[in-house]
């Protein structure tokens, strides 16, 4: 009785353990752990917290601040690197995370960096070519400017119909990218 009694004990623990471990693991990647406090003061707010970006384009961080030193880090330099002042410059398409550093409080915001695979390309009639956008895994949105000359579904296959010239438009929260689409 006094083994059993033991090893529930340890068994519990260990799945308490685990739990917590892979709670952890995944938590810092979800939305609760960028969530905003809602009864902070006004000096510890930070404009948003998600950004897209496009190759090359800079963003500044607004940070509400009263008579307060900031210091301004980013996760990845290669995708996105951040300067004292607060502008955040966009190298390549992937996700970092920027956190603002104050006396004990941090802030954090995510970046992604979007590019669409292709500037240009070329599709025979009838047949099927593959766009993407690197940096992001979901929400994007397709779409073809004369439909009548290539068409475009929601995963990005486009389908050349005629002769023609057209371009393709990928929305990803609000960006676009575009691809000019010859069909041959």
């Amino acid at each position: 009785m006094r083994k059993k009694g033991w090893l529930v004990v340890m068994n519990v623990l260990y799945y308490l353990t685990l739990i917590a471990l892979i709670a952890m693991m995944i938590l810092p990647h979800t939305t609760i752990f960028y969530n905003r406090r809602l009864f902070d003061p006004f000096d510890k707010k930070v404009n948003t917290k998600t950004v897209y970006l496009t190759v090359g384009e800079q963003y500044k961080i607004k940070l509400f601040t009263i008579n307060k030193r900031a210091h301004y880090y980013s996760s990845d330099i290669k995708v996105a690197d951040v300067a004292g002042t607060g502008v955040v410059t966009a190298f390549h398409p992937g996700k970092t995370i920027v956190s603002i550093k104050q006396k004990k409080e941090t802030y954090k915001y995510r970046i992604y960096v979007v590019k669409l695979n292709k500037k240009r390309t070329v599709v025979r009639r009838s047949f099927l070519r593959k766009l993407s956008v690197k940096g992001v895994n979901s929400g994007v949105r397709w779409k073809s400017h004369d439909p009548e000359i290539a068409s475009v579904n929601r995963f990005g296959w486009v389908k050349g119909k005629r002769r023609g010239k057209t371009y393709i438009i990928a929305t990803v929260h609000g960006k676009k990218l575009k691809c000019v689409v010859r069909v041959k």
